[in-house]
């Protein structure tokens, strides 16, 4: 939950948002409210969210790449490594400022 929560300053410069429910989590378009059928979603949602996978692949954190899909944390994702993933996406929001 902490990760989530200094995930989602982030995001919001590139209008994106994070839900999750326990160790799954989903970045998602922000919107008024959180998307709850596919109907909600953007047409072009891939397209954002497409910019956003290919950098932080480039810098060794590996989401779904689709932005339909969801990720999970588990035990492997330790403070240290959450710590680490968190500069990573903090350089990939402001490179795709």
């Amino acid at each position: 939950q902490d990760f989530v929560g200094q995930l989602k300053p982030v995001l919001k410069p590139l209008e994106l948002d994070i839900a999750n429910l326990g160790s799954i989590f989903w970045i998602h378009p922000m919107l008024a409210q959180a998307p709850r059928s596919l109907k909600h979603l953007p047409a072009k949602l891939n397209d954002r969210y497409a910019k956003f996978f290919h950098s932080l692949c480039h810098k060794g954190v590996y989401l779904a790449p689709s932005g339909y899909e969801v990720g999970f944390m588990s035990l492997a994702h330790t403070s240290d490594v959450m710590t680490l993933a968190l500069e990573k996406f903090k350089e990939a929001g402001s490179e795709l400022l």
